[in-house]
């Protein structure tokens, strides 16, 4: 990628979203939600492979991202109150 590209889209907020380069010379979208996320013990990936059982191959958006989340919030809640 060229250097310029890059400059210009590591500053453009997309939806909340700003693309940062990785150690490895990759280019990933970081989020503030999704550092949310990680402090209630959640991974996107999990949202994701979640959606993928539920609807395969279909397009993840913003409602569907929400409905996964909040189906993976009640699990972890379930398993909590299972320990107890």
């Amino acid at each position: 990628m060229k250097k310029s590209t890059y400059n210009l889209l590591t500053k453009i907020p997309i939806y909340g979203v700003l693309l940062k380069q990785s150690s490895k010379g990759e280019m990933r979208l970081c989020s503030p939600f999704l550092q949310d996320l990680a402090e209630e013990g959640i991974r996107p990936i999990e949202i994701y492979e979640l959606l993928e059982e539920k609807y395969p191959g279909e397009v993840v958006t913003r409602d569907r991202f929400y409905e996964g989340y909040n189906k993976i919030l009640e699990l972890k809640f379930k398993q909590e109150i299972n320990k107890i």
